[in-house]
């Protein structure tokens, strides 16, 4: 091998090491650049589940009212409907005493 061929071959090789080097370099950022996002990403996800946990102690809180509520208005409709058992009850002794009022509609 001549000296010129020579000097072409290591010419090659030291371009081709370069390349390597500056590949190795690239695939090192490439991959610092990759836990940075999957640092970030595992604190949004952390983040997200703050949150949803936060509104699944609303939804919690906001079920136990709806349940007391509806409690509430259960017993309020058993009650008038005693009370309108009660009225019917009371306007039938009224009309069997009084008379059912037919007729005694008078014009203002």
């Amino acid at each position: 091998m001549t000296k010129r061929e020579l000097d072409a071959q290591a010419k090659m090789l030291a371009e081709g090491q370069q390349k390597f080097v500056d590949s190795v370099h690239m695939m090192c950022d490439a991959v610092e650049a990759l836990r940075k996002y999957i640092h970030a990403f595992q604190d949004s996800m952390a983040s997200h589940e703050a949150v949803m946990h936060g509104c699944g102690k609303e939804f919690k809180a906001t079920n136990d009212v709806f349940q007391a509520a509806m409690k509430v208005f259960v017993e309020g409709f058993a009650t008038v409907g005693e009370n309108t058992q009660k009225l019917d009850e009371f306007i039938a002794k009224m009309e069997a005493y009084f008379g059912s009022g037919t007729g005694l509609e008078y014009d203002n």
